[in-house]
């Protein structure tokens, strides 16, 4: 009698099939799972910046700016002070930046996605509180399908909050 030894065709090609399925029932599931992590990840980004840019406020007893630009898909984040104290709010003579903070690019457009408040600035007056005229910003950030997203929301006292969003589908521009 012969003894056998090792795989036989068949059996390699139908264990081959079968990682093949296995792959490609969890990819989809992957994209999600790096979307998600990128979201939350920006979210948060944003959301530590603007606790600096309120902090810094409070604590220099001055005005603080946090504007967001993009860069390609990259939403780079700046906070500066507004020592000049004029009306104008883009970073200028006189102004002392407390953070800058560059997004990283292709994240799946992201960032490109974030909704930043009509003139992508972010006011914290001397005393912490939000500077928009009484109201609150709301910063979103989607994924491409507007399946799923994550809300930074700053109150007016100036508080930060986090949050996913109930529907992106409608929530997400």
């Amino acid at each position: 009698m012969r003894k056998v030894q090792g795989f036989t065709l068949i059996e390699l090609l139908v264990t081959i099939v079968i990682v093949a399925v296995l792959v490609g029932l969890a990819t989809p599931g992957m994209r999600n799972f790096i979307e998600n992590t990128q979201i939350k990840s920006e979210a948060q980004r944003l959301g530590s910046l603007l606790s600096l840019a309120r902090s810094q406020a409070i604590t220099d007893n001055q005005p603080m700016v946090v504007f967001g630009s993009f860069s390609g898909t990259a939403l780079n984040i700046d906070v500066y002070d507004n020592s000049n104290d004029d009306a104008t709010l883009t970073y200028e003579a006189g102004d002392t930046y407390v953070e800058r903070s560059t997004g990283s690019q292709n994240q799946l457009d992201v960032g490109a996605n974030a909704v930043v408040t009509d003139d992508n600035v972010i006011l914290f007056d001397e005393k912490g509180r939000l500077d928009e005229g009484g109201g609150t910003a709301v910063v979103t950030f989607c994924n491409e399908e507007n399946t799923s997203g994550r809300s930074v929301t700053v109150n007016i006292i100036g508080r930060v909050s986090i949050a996913d969003l109930d529907n992106p589908a409608a929530e997400c521009l």
